[in-house]
């Protein structure tokens, strides 16, 4: 039995015969552009284009099984389906209208699907493999399927893209700036990706860049925007915290900073290696052994030099502690 959705899926993937279109009308019919499939109220695909006879109409499709459901919808009385160019249905029994009164171009799909294509549809749509389609791939030429992993990369590039362009702009097109916050994001991977960014966005890279010769400073500044300095659990009698927290206080009051609350830190599930301490103190290495990283990004080739220039060895005070002044075992902790 069709339904909508299999009509949807036949539309926006072109399953049924093009060659020679008509609408009920007798005009002839030609599609540019099927649309953007909307999963919210309104029509079912929005910024469609086809050409009607010689005219090119760019607007919105909607889809049924009967013409009638327009009516039964009622989309008659819905000014919001005025920007419908074309109704696409499986069976016409009525001509439908727009709310003035307008006669609305209608394809009939029965009779241009195959009746394998709605086979395939069942399966992919009942499936309880994990990947419904993974079966089918064998019987797919190569050509389609080269073209269809170069789409997917090019999406995948695409969306990267987005947050990157949208953080560039924010930064003043900045791209050191830029850099240093994507980069402190992608340090407390999925857990602390936020509280990451957020400590990043509390300390600019200029700020970092006035006391990059010291290793001290540069994990007193970014622990302090953690906000693990202030921090009343914390043992007093650490050597290192104290002169830590004696950096932050000074730098703090010097650059009006403002640290963030711990609350927002994840440890649960994470390993010791990957806590957002450890992370902190191996950005700070990485700042204190780096100038202008992101430029000297760009003009490296060779994929093993860009590896040296991601890692970086922690102060030794982190070979024997994931937290502050929590002793561990001796390793070396790097980026």
């Amino acid at each position: 039995m069709v339904d909508e959705q299999f009509i949807a899926y036949i539309w926006q993937f072109g399953l049924f015969e093009q060659r020679e279109l008509r609408c009920t009308n007798g005009k002839s019919l030609h599609i540019i552009a099927t649309g953007e499939r909307n999963s919210q109220s309104g029509p079912d695909f929005f910024n469609a284009r086809v050409m009607i006879d010689d005219t090119i109409w760019a607007g919105n499709v909607e889809l049924h099984v009967k013409a009638s459901d327009w009516l039964r919808h009622g989309h008659q009385h819905d000014k919001s389906y005025d920007s419908v160019v074309l109704h696409v249905v499986w069976e016409a029994d009525i001509d439908s209208q727009s709310t003035t009164g307008q006669a609305i171009p209608c394809l009939v799909l029965d009779g241009r699907v195959q009746a394998s294509v709605y086979q395939n549809y069942q399966y992919l749509r009942y499936s309880t493999q994990k990947i419904p389609c993974a079966q089918l791939l064998p019987h797919a030429n190569e050509f389609t399927v080269t073209m269809c992993l170069d789409r997917m990369l090019v999406e995948r590039l695409e969306q990267k893209a987005v947050p990157i362009m949208a953080a560039l702009a924010q930064n003043q097109y900045h791209w050191e700036e830029t850099f240093y916050r994507l980069l402190s994001r992608a340090l407390g991977a999925k857990a602390n990706s936020d509280a990451m960014e957020q400590v990043a966005q509390s300390l600019p890279l200029s700020v970092l860049a006035k006391h990059k010769d010291q290793l001290v400073q540069l994990e007193a500044l970014l622990l302090g925007q953690a906000g693990w300095l202030d921090n009343d659990q914390l043992n007093n009698d650490d050597p290192y915290v104290l002169l830590l927290q004696r950096e932050y206080r000074h730098l703090r009051h010097k650059y009006q900073l403002r640290p963030l609350a711990t609350h927002i830190w994840k440890f649960g599930g994470l390993r010791p290696p990957n806590f957002p301490t450890i992370r902190l103190a191996q950005l700070a290495a990485l700042v204190y052994k780096s100038s202008h990283l992101f430029s000297k990004i760009c003009q490296t080739e060779d994929p093993s030099t860009l590896l040296e220039l991601f890692t970086a060895q922690a102060s030794e005070y982190w070979d024997t502690h994931y937290t502050l002044d929590k002793t561990t075992a001796r390793r070396s902790p790097k980026t």
